[in-house]
């Protein structure tokens, strides 16, 4: 949160709300486990809280079949106007609108091509905004799972 405020000063409108941020049990299990967790870890109940279902239905607004984490101080952020914002704060120019088939780093460089093999561009670094697609591009960096809302930070420098 404290990057996003320093990006609004710095005049980028972010599309988003800080209402909160449930984060609903997918099974009796799960909401058995987050409980146990919420209650063992202890955070302050302003950052954390478990809710039962009906408190989390009525905090969330949503249908839910199970209670879970309730994050007060948390959100929802437009990823695309996240990325812009911070990639205009690094003075990177962002490119939309294109699909890339594959990406190589070489002697130092990140290389992007089309389908048809067509560069796309060549830089020093590279950021991909691109979802869970990224696995895609570079198999086996990370494990995503599909979040709304995740971020996920992976070293400058790939594995050889």
């Amino acid at each position: 949160l404290r990057g996003w405020n320093a990006l609004e000063r710095r005049g980028h409108k972010l599309t988003g709300a800080r209402d909160g941020l449930a984060w609903p049990a997918v099974d009796a299990a799960e909401e058995q486990s987050m409980r146990q967790a919420v209650q063992r870890l202890r955070f302050p109940r302003a950052y954390l809280d478990f809710l039962e279902r009906d408190s989390l239905r009525e905090r969330s607004g949503l249908p839910l079949a199970f209670g879970g984490c309730w994050f007060s101080g948390g959100g929802w952020l437009d990823p695309r106007a996240l990325a812009g914002a911070q990639l205009a704060t690094a003075g990177v120019t962002a490119r939309y609108g294109q699909r890339v088939d594959r990406i190589e780093c070489r002697d130092g460089s990140w290389h992007a091509f089309d389908d048809s093999g067509r560069s796309l561009g060549t830089a020093p670094a590279l950021v991909l905004v691109n979802s869970h697609d990224a696995e895609r591009l570079v198999p086996g960096l990370c494990r995503l799972r599909r979040i709304r809302g995740q971020l996920s930070r992976i070293p400058a420098a790939l594995p050889a």
